[in-house]
C-alpha cells in the first residue's frame, strides 16, 4: 500500500493547513482584542487540529505501508506538530 495514495494523508494535509491558518489568526496582535468568540474559536480549532493530527501520526505509525521511512518520517512529523500546537493553544490560554 503507498503512502501516497492513503486519504490519511490528505486529510493530514488539511489539518496542517487549517492548523497553520488558525495559528497564523491567533498570533496576529489585532486578533487577540478583537473579540472573545473568535478567539476561543480559533483555540477550539487549533485543539482540535492537534488533537487529529496526534491522531493521524499514530495511524500513520501503525499502518503498514511499503516505505516504512516515509510512514515513520510523516507519523512524528503529525505528532510534533500536534503536540506544538497543543502547548500553543495551553500557553495562550494561560495568558
Amino acid at each position: 500500500m503507498s503512502i501516497w495514495n492513503d486519504s490519511s494523508l490528505y486529510i493530514l494535509i488539511v489539518t496542517t493547513l487549517v492548523g497553520l491558518i488558525a495559528l497564523f489568526l491567533m498570533r496576529t496582535k489585532k486578533m487577540r482584542f478583537k473579540e472573545l468568540r473568535l478567539w476561543l474559536t480559533l483555540e477550539i480549532v487549533l485543539t482540535i487540529c492537534g488533537l487529529f493530527s496526534n491522531g493521524l501520526g499514530i495511524i500513520f505509525l501503525i499502518t503498514p505501508f511499503y516505505n516504512f521511512i516515509f510512514s515513520l518520517i510523516i507519523g512524528l512529523l503529525a505528532i510534533g506538530l500536534g503536540v506544538f500546537w497543543l502547548i500553543e493553544v495551553f500557553i495562550g490560554i494561560q495568558k
